[in-house]
C-alpha cells in the first residue's frame, strides 16, 4: 500500500484518497452522524489534509478526542466545528 503521508502525496492525491474514503457509505455525510457530533461535512473534516497542512491521522485523533466542557453546549455538540451539515 502506498503511504498517505503528506509529504509522499501531492493534492489531487490527497483528494481521491479522501473522497475514496469517504465513499464506502455512498458519499455525502447522510447517515454518517458527523452532522449530530458537531463535525459538519464529513468532506471539511478532511480539508487541512487536503491542503497539506494537517496528517490524516492528526484530524482523526483531534475529531475522537473527548470534547472539554467548553466545547459543549447543552445539547452536547462541539461549538468550535461546524454545525450545521449542508448538502
Amino acid at each position: 500500500m502506498k503511504s498517505i503521508l503528506i509529504r509522499d502525496t501531492t493534492r489531487q492525491e490527497r483528494e481521491e484518497i479522501v473522497r475514496q474514503s469517504l465513499s464506502w457509505c455512498g458519499g455525502g455525510c447522510e447517515n454518517c452522524s458527523s452532522c449530530w457530533l458537531g463535525g459538519g461535512k464529513a468532506e471539511d473534516i478532511y480539508q487541512p489534509y487536503i491542503d497539506g497542512e494537517k496528517e490524516i491521522s492528526e484530524i482523526n485523533q483531534e475529531y475522537h478526542r473527548p470534547a472539554t466542557s467548553t466545547e459543549l453546549s447543552e445539547g452536547g455538540v462541539r461549538q468550535n466545528r461546524s454545525s450545521a451539515c449542508q448538502s
